[in-house]
């Protein structure tokens, strides 16, 4: 679980341009705790009408920053293809080695995406549906694997979010399902980790966004956190391929 973690919560850098400006903009900061805060992660996605760019950056502090100091750099972009995003490109920067991956155009909803991508997708959910949205095909340029976001009841809304003007908290299990790319073999189950992680999503009406709040993850020495300390959204989602209003007919001059 844990290259998709990292790859699945890393954080912003600028990506592939947009080509109008954003109808909706997502800042979202978190911090990453067992026992002691252990690493911090800023989050930004930007979507209009035709496209998106998303990143993230997650970087090791306290002990663990000297233990094991980390940052990674994760950025991808793309259009959209039948109302959902849909990747062109997704690039991760770690320990100075930069991995550049690119896809096909036209892709579904459900289509293989990037992390980031993914996380966009479950994200834009209607405010009626849920961010669990099941099985999810990741690829990385390097690994191919599933997520699973399934339902696991409600939510609660304590602490920092609980003062964002989020409703509706949901939460989703995390299932990882590994297929290729993994160097010796599938990854054995971590021992340390006891139990698959939980995201806990909460709906923000203004916007019609969901916004992941919390990541819970059980551990031999108690329950680890990435939980949100705060939030700044701009604008609403944006309605993926509509197109633009028609010109009004200039009306005739007589003669």
């Amino acid at each position: 679980m844990r290259t998709a973690a990292l790859a699945l919560f890393a954080a912003m850098a600028a990506s592939s341009a947009v080509s109008a400006a954003p109808s909706l903009s997502i800042t979202a900061v978190y911090e990453a705790r067992l026992v002691i805060k252990v690493a911090d992660l800023r989050t930004d996605q930007v979507a209009t009408a035709d496209g998106y760019k998303v990143g993230a950056r997650l970087t090791t502090i306290g002990a663990l920053g000297v233990i094991k100091p980390q940052a990674i750099l994760a950025q991808a972009g793309g259009g959209v293809a039948d109302g959902a995003p849909a990747p062109s490109v997704y690039a991760q920067t770690e320990k100075n080695k930069r991995r550049v991956t690119r896809y096909a155009a036209g892709a579904g909803p459900r289509s293989v995406a990037d992390p980031l991508t993914q996380l966009l997708r479950a994200a834009l959910q209607p405010g009626d549906g849920s961010p669990c949205v099941g099985a999810v095909p990741v690829y990385d340029g390097r690994q191919r694997y599933d997520l699973t976001l399934s339902p696991a009841g409600g939510g609660s809304l304590t602490g920092p979010p609980a003062h964002f003007g989020l409703i509706h908290p949901l939460a989703c299990r995390l299932g990882f399902h590994p297929i290729s790319g993994f160097s010796g073999g599938p990854p054995k189950k971590n021992p340390f980790v006891r139990a698959d992680p939980v995201a806990t999503f909460a709906f923000e009406p203004r916007a019609g966004v969901w916004v992941m709040i919390d990541v819970a993850v059980p551990t031999l020495v108690g329950t680890g956190h990435i939980a949100l300390t705060a939030v700044h959204i701009d604008g609403a989602k944006p309605v993926f391929g509509k197109p633009a209003p028609a010109a009004a007919p200039k009306p005739r001059r007589r003669r």
